[in-house]
């Protein structure tokens, strides 16, 4: 159940951070190429801080333990 609970927490922060990536790319039709490269820069910054959940750690060692059978999520 936990392992739904942090997957759940991890999709609402995809979908907050894509509707701040569609907020952004609308914003920047209008503005000028320095405006818009400040603005990145912000964003990636509170990006690479932003603290998130994790709940399946590394997705590539997670998908090839499991079909080793040696992982199963609980």
């Amino acid at each position: 159940m936990q392992l739904a609970e942090d997957l759940m927490i991890d999709l609402a922060w995809e979908v907050k951070e894509s509707a701040a990536h569609l907020a952004s790319a609308s914003d920047r039709i209008s503005q000028t190429e320095d405006l818009v490269e400040a603005s990145l820069r912000r964003h990636a910054e509170n990006l690479s801080n932003a603290v998130r959940s994790d709940p399946l750690g590394n997705a590539s060692r997670w998908l090839n333990e499991d079909q080793m059978g040696t992982f199963l999520p609980r």
